[in-house]
């Protein structure tokens, strides 16, 4: 039995994943050139503007959570992580914050996008009649 709905779950969560792999590569790339203790993570919310834009509201926030992780665990010194030092945990929710507002635009410019579509739908429609 042939199931579409869990392939596309399966096909977003994997884009997602694909675009935060390139991001993290890009950010690798990046990393000789910044200083140290610097946590630029512009490109995870890129990915997650991507992620919003393109699949959806589970895809990004799944970007979002793991891009903050990744970004973490991979480029920040083994004692500077968020996760070893609780007083870096303030950053959080100024994360948080950020990728919130961008889901939630990114949310509300996807519905009214397909609101145009269904309605310009029903136009072509009624003009056909």
């Amino acid at each position: 039995m042939e199931r579409p709905l869990f392939r596309q779950i399966v096909r977003s969560y994997s884009e997602a994943t694909v675009a935060l792999a390139f991001a993290m590569v890009l950010r690798a790339l990046a990393q000789p050139l910044l200083h140290e203790g610097q946590r630029p993570i512009a490109l995870v919310y890129a990915v997650v503007a991507y992620c919003i834009w393109r699949i959806g509201l589970g895809p990004a926030i799944y970007a979002a959570v793991a891009g903050y992780v990744l970004n973490d665990i991979l480029f920040t010194s083994p004692g500077a992580t968020v996760f070893a030092r609780p007083e870096l945990i303030v950053l959080i929710p100024f994360y948080a914050v950020a990728c919130a507002a961008i889901i939630g635009v990114g949310e509300a410019l996807r519905r009214m996008n397909w609101r145009l579509r269904r309605e310009a739908s029903h136009l072509d429609e009624a003009l056909r009649e």
